[in-house]
């Protein structure tokens, strides 16, 4: 899970048509919205569509792992990359190392990345 926000002067960002990218030693996905593989909340909204950064909004973007169809869930000290990317406008790169160590419920496989 991370948060975004639209930079000042640019042009609204439309979630429905962006996509993010997971990168890890294994494997490499892109999915957009639509796949369920990623979905975004707005945390502070004003005006204008739901699915339109625009300014003043924060989004929280939620990352589902297992919906990316990867051969392997990313382990300890495994480092990922996620890359969100618009059609209009820079990408944003998030690249992290994973915890030491991970104990999940292979079912329920989550863990937060926070910004």
């Amino acid at each position: 899970m991370f948060y975004i926000k639209k930079n000042a002067g640019e042009t609204p960002v439309d979630l429905n048509k962006t996509i993010v990218t997971y990168t890890d030693k294994d494997d490499s996905a892109t999915r957009d919205c639509a796949s369920g593989a990623w979905s975004y909340i707005p945390v502070n909204k004003k005006i204008g569509a739901i699915n339109l950064v625009e300014e003043d909004d924060i989004y929280r973007i939620v990352v589902h792992f297992t919906s990316f169809n990867l051969s392997s869930l990313p382990g300890a000290n495994e480092v990922i990359t996620l890359e969100m990317k618009s059609p209009a406008g820079p990408s944003l790169i998030i690249k992290r190392t994973m915890p030491s160590s991970i104990t999940s419920d292979p079912i329920n496989y989550t863990f937060y990345m926070v910004y």
